[in-house]
């Protein structure tokens, strides 16, 4: 595929059950965005469930307008094609992170769970659930800002696409509200969020198994392992967060995301005037995606001046061990010679005349 409607196909980014999603090229506003398009070998069941999927998440992101969710942009037909045109965004999602082997700090992981909540608190204040909250729909931009992508599946409050008793999700990260194919609300969103973060902070899924219904039986009755007896590093207060996120029973749970976002905030330490949900992240929230190596710290003057001194005592102490090795090793050379008045030093000899028998006379040195 090379073009489809007024979008030009650049490359191909990912595929999955649903469809193909391509980077393509709005010509109309030459603006490059993101392009889900619906795949054609599929059944007329199949086609029409994930068509009216495709039309709930654009409905769903539409009326969403937070710089912690995908923005989209355009939905519709062509040339025998559904597709969705939304924000592209240059990162990778939190999945592709881990598969990598790539762990966040612990710092990170705070400020990733900071926006997810704040996201989250504003598609539930917008009556949005989304339903489908796992790393796989959790993107990381190049200066480390969180996005929530796929709404395909996402509750709105007149929406009739969920049947009762249907299970809808991805089954690792469903709330057990959602694996009863009971009607749900926030509260499965923030359950699914701990998990992310159990996964981020320990490197584990808190419920996993060979099969469905080994892991739906987990979510519903198993107790998860202690995040602190995996990762110490962990704070007592941070692993605490996540498990109250975790509470089989939603009443249980923190109330609303609004609420786990205040709680986590605190625990980095801030006022509770600072932990009110802000549509725009603040400067803290950008930065590299992993955070790059400390450079090497230059040492205060005073070292330096210490380690000079070290030296020259330590030179010092050499030269006189040497001198003292080799005067034991010749004595005789410690042996004093009589010291010699300087000439200058000499008394003057008292000289006396002698008259001779014939000429003149002569000065002679008296004796001493």
């Amino acid at each position: 595929m090379q073009k489809l409607g007024h979008y030009r196909i650049d490359s191909q980014l990912g595929k999955g059950a649903m469809g193909v999603v391509y980077r393509a090229t709005d010509e109309r506003l030459d603006r490059t965005v993101a392009l889900k398009v619906l795949r054609l070998n599929l059944s007329d069941e199949e086609r029409a469930e994930y068509a009216a999927r495709l039309q709930q998440e654009a409905k769903s992101a539409a009326r969403l307008n937070h710089p912690g969710i995908i923005t989209m942009f355009d939905c519709g037909d062509a040339d025998g094609y559904a597709f969705l045109a939304m924000e592209y965004v240059e990162g990778k999602s939190l999945q592709t992170l881990m598969d990598g082997g790539v762990r966040l700090s612990i710092g990170r992981i705070q400020k990733v769970a900071d926006q997810l909540f704040s996201a989250l608190a504003y598609a539930h204040e917008h009556d949005v659930v989304h339903r489908d909250i796992k790393p796989a729909n959790l993107m990381l931009t190049a200066d480390g800002r969180l996005k929530i992508t796929d709404f395909g599946i996402a509750q709105l409050p007149a929406s009739d696409l969920t049947r009762p008793g249907a299970l809808i999700g991805s089954p690792r990260h469903m709330a057990p509200e959602q694996v009863e194919g009971k009607k749900v609300d926030g509260r499965a969103d923030i359950f699914s969020a701990g998990i992310v973060l159990y996964e981020l902070l320990t490197g584990r899924k808190p419920f996993d198994g060979e099969h469905v219904a080994s892991i739906a039986y987990k979510i519903l009755h198993e107790p998860v392992d202690d995040i602190r007896m995996i990762n110490p590093d962990v704070s007592e207060a941070l692993a605490s967060l996540v498990m109250r996120c975790l509470e089989k029973k939603p009443e249980q749970r923190f109330q609303t995301a609004r609420d786990a976002r205040a709680a986590l905030r605190l625990i980095a330490g801030k006022s509770k005037d600072e932990a009110t949900p802000s549509t725009t992240p603040s400067a803290e929230d950008s930065g590299p995606l992993v955070e790059p190596p400390k450079p090497a710290e230059r040492k205060p003057v005073w070292m330096w001046v210490a380690a000079g001194a070290c030296i020259l005592f330590g030179g010092v102490t050499i030269y006189a061990l040497q001198a003292k090795t080799t005067e034991a090793a010749h004595p005789l050379s410690r042996q004093r010679r009589p010291l010699r008045r300087p000439r200058s030093m000499r008394q003057p000899r008292q000289c006396r005349w002698l008259r001779r028998r014939s000429g003149p006379p002569c000065r002679i040195p008296s004796p001493r």
